[in-house]
């Protein structure tokens, strides 16, 4: 299996030891971080490690697109990680949201419904045991996918755009969006059309695919937040919203998907996200 699966990293945590033996850690930040984790590092060949604080794990890609020449590229998280298939939980899940919805529309609660597909593992055996039956699952199926996203958040009556509001500075998402477009126009349509699917967000900057298609995708979201950079101020953030460019790729990852699958025939799956507190 030519795969690089990375788990970023940014302190001591009580995982790094599973990561460890199933992954490939990256330490995030390390240009002004005195924390030496003895891992692979994102400023090796990466040119923003110091820019951290607002890229979050996208300091990671830098570092990746220029270092690894694997065949499969692939991003977890020392809190998140993929799972093999749920079909049983998955299929209880939709279940739950479709009656939820259906609730909503006829009027018997007036309460947000949104559908979050995750799991939790409560102990490093867990984790353990889930790190390697995802790698079994990858050896087994990899070959066949070009790209795996966490299965998407899904919405009832509320747009990308407007859930970005509820938590986020609205405008700069706005400016984040004519920046992808000055970028790759022909990426439009596709931004227009992201709320028209139930699965609008996909969580955690977190993905498998092969090298070619992560360079586009890093290639485009690169430049577009180059821009961007140049027209918010930070300074006056604090250090929530600070991670700014971090949230705004994870609006992005539906919108490539979709824009990179309308262009030649690929293999797009979802998988489980388990939390590892």
């Amino acid at each position: 299996m030519d795969l690089d699966l990375f788990t970023v990293h940014h302190k001591e945590d009580r995982n790094l030891a599973v990561m460890r033996k199933h992954f490939t850690p990256i330490q995030v930040g390390c240009a002004t971080s005195a924390i030496d984790l003895g891992v692979k590092r994102d400023d090796e060949l990466g040119t923003i490690s110091h820019k951290n604080p607002n890229y979050c794990e996208l300091t990671a890609f830098d570092e990746i697109v220029r270092s690894s020449k694997a065949e499969h590229i692939g991003v977890m998280h020392y809190r998140r990680i993929f799972t093999e298939p749920k079909p049983f939980r998955e299929t209880l899940a939709n279940f739950r949201y479709k009656s939820r919805v259906m609730k909503r529309r006829i009027g018997l609660t007036d309460r947000p419904v949104e559908k979050h597909f995750t799991l939790k593992l409560k102990s490093l055996s867990a984790l353990d045991t889930e790190a390697r039956k995802l790698n079994d699952f990858l050896g087994r199926n990899i070959a066949f996918t070009d790209i795996f996203t966490p299965v998407g958040v899904n919405y009832y009556n509320k747009t990308l755009r407007e859930y970005y509001q509820s938590a986020h500075i609205v405008e700069h998402f706005d400016k984040f969006i004519d920046c992808l477009i000055k970028v790759r126009p022909e990426i439009k349509q596709f931004i227009s059309s992201q709320d028209q699917y139930p699965a609008a967000y996909y969580l955690g900057n977190m993905f498998i695919m092969r090298r070619h298609i992560f360079l586009e995708y890093w290639a485009i979201l690169y430049d577009a937040l180059s821009l961007l950079e140049k027209q918010i101020d930070l300074t006056d953030l604090n250090p929530y919203q600070a991670r700014v460019f971090g949230f705004l790729a994870e609006r992005f990852m539906g919108i490539f998907c979709r824009f990179y699958s309308s262009q030649r025939p690929i293999v797009w799956r979802e998988l489980p996200t388990a939390f590892c507190d």
